[in-house]
């Protein structure tokens, strides 16, 4: 089961976030079938398609069109829903929905992230599929997530295509860089065996050691 991938209320809040200049410099990638979430019930799979879908429509602030308005109701109808009612797989099934799609933008991410409570998860399937996210979306304010990701679960074999990601990401932008060997340099004491060469080896690849 999910493990305290929430821990307090969400207060809907105005918040600027910046551009989708470089949101998709890394493409995503199909989910590695070791980690695809099971089939499930369809009434519970229908649930998550409809909050997947939602977001979908949702179009980043700086564009004419957005709501704001429409954006808190939409987080208002599905946090708790997400949060206190869905099951496991139905989580893991939305966060594959959005490691898949190219039509949810950064802001969007960003106030998944803060309503759903995956920022502050422990459970490491929910990490290892939002830690890409965070990636992906150029998250930058949340290496910290990241990084604690990988000071706990580093050197398990399901991290290794987080290490990927960040390696892929390092290539499109060299801020990434510099945050890579952040991260590493707090990870690398935590890290042994063959998930240490391999982290290692996709971070040199890229240049990012």
């Amino acid at each position: 089961a999910i493990v305290n991938h929430l821990r307090e209320p969400y207060v809907p809040a105005l918040v600027e976030f910046g551009t989708m200049a470089t949101e998709y410099a890394v493409e995503p990638k199909m989910v590695d079938d070791s980690e695809a979430t099971p089939s499930m019930q369809p009434e519970c799979a229908a649930q998550v398609e409809k909050v997947f879908r939602a977001w979908e429509a949702v179009v980043p602030s700086d564009v004419i069109g957005a709501s704001e308005e429409k954006v808190s109701k939409l987080i208002i109808r599905t946090a708790i829903r997400v949060k206190a009612h869905w099951r496991s797989d139905q989580v893991l099934r939305f966060l594959d929905m959005l490691l898949g799609t190219q039509a949810v933008y950064r802001d969007s991410i960003l106030r998944i992230g803060n309503a759903y409570g995956f920022n502050i998860s422990e459970d490491p399937g929910v990490l290892q599929r939002w830690c890409q996210l965070l990636i992906r979306h150029n998250c930058q304010d949340f290496v910290c997530v990241i990084s604690s990701y990988f000071e706990l679960h580093g050197s398990e074999d399901a991290a290794q295509v987080v290490w990927d990601t960040l390696a892929d990401r390092c290539q499109a932008d060299l801020k990434w860089r510099f945050l890579a060997q952040s991260i590493w340099s707090a990870v690398e004491p935590q890290m042994h065996g063959d998930a240490r060469e391999r982290a290692l080896g996709a971070l040199g690849r890229s240049r990012c050691l």
